[in-house]
């Protein structure tokens, strides 16, 4: 499909309605990228008068986080992308992926690619087979990768994916403003314990931002994500037919 916004608006009156038929709220899904750092810090932090603020780099740690979720409020475990296979700090902490509650890939840029996303796509199909459900799954075209029997994809126009994407309608943003708290409460809990912030950040491991991501994620409620969907404008098209 071309970036031609002719293009782009034909398919979300004509084909995406035609598409969506046939399908529940709760069997619409989308699925969509973001980033977290791990030793991001805000510009203004409080700290005690006795204590030093040393300056530091930008942060530049990044993990790769994929949320999806449906029109109905339902959310899938979080897709998780680090650079190690097993980081050191999930083996001392003896995490149990099994019960973690979130999927973990890796890869040297800790990204998305198609060989991360097709163990996740087959792990969703086989969810959605065990629960007799056959759901429609969007996403932008970002990633080309193979429809499985029970999750049909279906691609998002270029240029397009910040009118139509309802992850991208706030679902997001919330999500980073949850992570974002949870980041500041740590330091708050914990800023007494060192003397300036670089030891503070080189404290921090990727079992933080895990955490972090885990909260943020499960403070985003069903009716914020309902609300993104409504806003999104390939779901307006659909709605109320």
């Amino acid at each position: 499909m071309g970036s031609d916004p002719e293009v782009a608006e034909k398919w979300i009156t004509e084909d995406l309605p035609e598409t969506f038929q046939g399908y529940k709220n709760a069997d619409i899904f989308n699925c969509d990228e973001t980033g977290s750092y791990l030793r991001s810090t805000p510009r203004k932090t409080l700290l005690k008068v006795e204590q030093r603020m040393k300056g530091s780099k930008k942060a530049t740690k990044r993990i790769s986080v994929m949320f999806c979720c449906s029109a109905s409020g339902e959310k899938i475990p979080p897709l998780i992308i680090g650079r190690s296979k097993k980081p050191r700090a999930f083996t001392k902490a003896k995490l149990d992926f099994k019960k973690a509650g979130f999927t973990w890939a890796n890869n040297t840029k800790a990204w998305m690619t198609k060989a991360v996303f097709t163990p996740w796509l087959k792990e969703l199909n086989e969810r959605m087979e065990k629960q007799n459900r056959k759901i429609l799954l969007l996403l932008d075209n970002a990633s080309g990768h193979n429809v499985d029997s029970h999750v049909r994809l279906v691609f998002l126009p270029p240029n397009q994916t910040s009118r139509i994407q309802p992850l991208d309608q706030g679902i997001i943003k919330a999500f980073q403003a949850y992570e974002s708290a949870a980041k500041a409460e740590h330091r708050r809990e914990n800023r007494k314990n060192f003397q300036n912030l670089v030891e503070y950040k080189k404290s921090l491991t990727v079992l933080h931002s895990v955490k972090w991501i885990m909260k943020g994620w499960s403070e985003v409620d069903s009716r914020n994500i309902r609300n993104c969907f409504r806003k999104s404008v390939a779901f307006q098209m659909v709605e109320n037919k």
